[in-house]
């Protein structure tokens, strides 16, 4: 058995300075990966026959972003502003064939699918899809002490139906270093309030929409000794939604005492949309599930973590760190 995996991975970014603080940039990242397996074996035995096989695999994943960003800063540089916007397009195709031998060669040692004595098994896939996204930040920051972040994005998404395959999610988060409001604290370092409202999308994988036929082999799914095809036991949902996950966190961290002791507290809640379940369904409908959107699904807890260095000298330090959370 012969087997090659190769993987070979690039990126390159070029960016242009323009006035007025503006910089543009492109950015490419590419994922290119290939498997290259065989088997051959010689007629060795009356229960042993000769036998070949072979198979490829082909992946092209390549993502190309533009980005436009800017930044300054205001009020004797106590106001910091910076923002972004992007265009992105990624393309991702996957190839694959694979073929073996039935019966033996028709001559040993003539490694080959077409020298197969018997009917050969042959399969190839494909899959292909490309999502397109729109989408900013902007970050304000004032005396180092107050920041607001936000971001917006659009997503066209190839894996879902054209009327559906459109969404839009972003988030918001505010954050406070109170740390800065009372420095004549000596055992306070550090010590920051934040929150935050996120969104995020998703979808499913390619060709999970519509219903398409899968070809049986020359094994399985024989009928009369001749090929066939077969449909999937999963009903698909030719408008399925994609699911959006929103979250809510409060929370607030800080170090005392030379950073001796550190903790972080975290309240959040979190709701997902339109999640993407299979339900099961009476067998009589000819399918054992059938693909819909959930309602709403909602998560929520406390999350704490905190931690410290009771023993820190010049040459060793020891940490302990403990976690405890409840969801429901």
């Amino acid at each position: 058995v012969n087997s090659t995996y190769r993987w070979n991975v690039f990126t390159g970014n070029v960016q242009f300075l323009l006035p007025y603080n503006l910089k543009a940039g492109v950015n490419v990242i590419g994922n290119m990966r290939a498997h290259e397996s065989e088997s051959k074996y010689a007629d060795g035995s009356i229960n042993f026959s000769s036998y070949f096989y072979t198979e490829q695999g082909h992946v092209s994943d390549l993502t190309v972003q533009g980005s436009l960003t800017w930044n300054d800063r205001f009020i004797d540089d106590r106001l910091s502003v910076d923002a972004a916007a992007f265009i992105e397009q990624r393309n991702y195709d996957y190839k694959y064939i694979y073929g073996n031998t039935n019966s033996g060669l028709i001559m040993d040692g003539f490694y080959n699918i077409a020298a197969s004595s018997g009917a050969p098994t042959v399969y190839n896939y494909e899959q292909h899809y490309k999502t397109r996204s729109l989408f900013g930040t902007a970050t304000v920051g004032f005396d180092d002490t107050y920041f607001i972040d936000g971001s917006i994005r659009n997503d066209w998404d190839s894996r879902l139906p054209i009327a559906n395959n459109n969404f839009l999610y972003g988030g918001l988060s505010a954050s406070v270093m109170l740390n800065q409001w009372i420095k004549d604290v000596e055992w306070l370092d550090y010590w920051k309030l934040r929150g935050s409202f996120a969104q995020v999308g998703s979808t499913l994988s390619a060709y999970n929409t519509i219903l398409a036929y899968s070809y049986g082999g020359t094994t399985n799914y024989k009928y009369n000794n001749m090929t066939s095809l077969y449909a999937s036991n999963v009903q698909l949902n030719p408008n399925i939604k994609p699911t959006i996950s929103t979250s809510y966190e409060v929370g607030t961290e800080f170090r005392l005492f030379d950073n001796r002791f550190w903790g972080d507290i975290n309240f959040y809640r979190r709701d997902t949309k339109n999640q993407i379940l299979n339900m099961t369904v009476a067998p009589q409908s000819g399918f054992s599930s059938r693909q819909l959107n959930s309602g709403l699904v909602r998560n929520q807890g406390i999350e704490i973590s905190l931690g410290g260095s009771p023993v820190k000298t010049k040459n060793f330090e020891w940490d302990i760190d403990f976690n405890i959370a409840k969801n429901q």
